[in-house]
């Protein structure tokens, strides 16, 4: 399974001297000069160690609760069937969570969470993904912590062309 630059992700079906056969998710085979694939980056999920590391990130509201939001996140991820623990033996000995949750910044609406989510098998991956934030969207909901919208407020040309002017004294 190979990403090739920011263009073909799949699993490398033919290897022939003038092109390489790779097999979208999509069921599309792309069909890749091997002149281009020897001039772009090449990311082999599947070489060694097929376990995938998964950020799940998630804005919430500035009102909302950040450790309670944390420990949900925490909770969906390590109650999911494919998540796994991915920790080294020493993250293992120093009692590092198996699922660290982040607060990565302040955003202009939102206050922004990632989540550190281990899965054995790359295809397993973007489901859990789904699945787990799925999970987070219904816990949010019980639990009161809103995911914010931004709030815009829109003027037209034409109305401001029609308010009335300020009369001057």
């Amino acid at each position: 399974m190979i990403r090739v630059g920011e263009q073909s992700y799949g699993i490398v079906e033919d290897i022939t001297l003038r092109h390489t056969v790779i097999l979208s998710f999509e069921n599309k085979r792309i069909i890749m000069p091997n002149s281009v694939i020897s001039t772009d980056v090449i990311v082999n999920d599947s070489i060694e160690d097929q376990k995938v590391c998964r950020f799940i990130e998630v804005g919430i509201n500035f009102d909302s609760d950040v450790e309670l939001a944390s420990r949900i996140l925490q909770e969906e991820a390590r109650n999911h069937p494919f998540s796994i623990d991915g920790r080294t033996k020493k993250e293992k000995e120093n009692n590092l969570d198996l699922v660290e949750v982040l607060f990565l910044k302040f955003n202009e609406y939102s206050m922004d969470l990632r989540s550190y989510v281990w899965t054995a098998d790359p295809l397993n991956a973007i489901k859990m993904h789904s699945e787990i934030n799925l999970r987070i969207k219904k816990r949010f909901d019980e639990e009161g912590i809103e995911i914010p919208v931004p709030y815009r407020t829109i003027v037209f040309k034409n109305d401001m062309q029609n308010e009335k002017k300020p009369e001057v004294i």
